[in-house]
């Protein structure tokens, strides 16, 4: 099995499972409204490493970005790449395994401890009951001009909720649809990313008007 997830890896997949990448019982299963996430399946107390990143995610600066896009089979395929990578210090990242499927809140129950490349782990912020599902703060991460240009490129639609912040993207968006997962729902005051019932019809109507975004 790959070390990467794809759509079409997480496609007819058996649903729940033990969430791979974790140094903690945890298991894949799908959360109300948000498509899939990570559930604990142990009681994980505060302040346990969860997972370690350094030495296992990948990044990508602009031009390496750009050409892994232009690698993938699919414009379903790059959605879904989109959609899970974030800004890290001052480049695109990629984790490993189901790391990427951790979900956002505005109240997250754990959080990315950063150093550098090399030393990077998550860690609970309190204790973690066995069923509860694992989320961090997506806002927490770097805004990068070049990721928010590829996300509108393909019609990956961010916007800003009346106070003011900023949902950079969630794992039920439009990926999900396609894998005929639940929708993303509103979370708190954040405004999810667009989510359409077809990647491609999103990419199409994307490249045919400017991309939407409110600032």
């Amino acid at each position: 099995m790959s070390k990467y997830n794809s759509a079409e890896s997480l496609r007819g997949g058996l649903i729940p499972r033990p969430a791979r990448g974790f140094l903690v019982k945890v298991v894949l299963e799908k959360s109300e409204g948000r498509g899939l996430g990570v559930f604990a399946d142990q009681f994980i107390p505060a302040n346990t490493k969860i997972a370690e990143i350094s030495g296992e995610s990948k990044y990508f600066n602009e031009e390496e970005a750009l050409a892994y896009l232009e690698s993938l089979p699919s414009d379903e395929e790059r959605v879904y790449w989109l959609i899970h990578v974030y800004g890290f210090k001052d480049k695109i990242a990629l984790d490993p395994y189901d790391l990427l499927m951790i979900n956002h809140s505005f109240s997250p129950n754990m959080t990315m401890v950063v150093n550098d490349y090399n030393d990077a782990y998550l860690n609970a912020l309190r204790d973690i009951l066995k069923g509860e599902e694992l989320t961090e703060d997506y806002n927490s991460y770097p805004d990068l001009p070049f990721l928010d240009q590829l996300l509108g490129q393909y019609g990956i639609v961010e916007d800003y909720c009346s106070a003011n912040v900023v949902e950079k993207k969630t794992n039920a968006t439009a990926i999900h649809a396609t894998l005929g997962l639940a929708p993303a729902r509103a979370e708190d005051c954040a405004t999810v990313a667009e989510t359409t019932s077809s990647a491609a019809a999103n990419i199409a109507r994307a490249r045919d008007s400017a991309p939407t975004s409110n600032y």
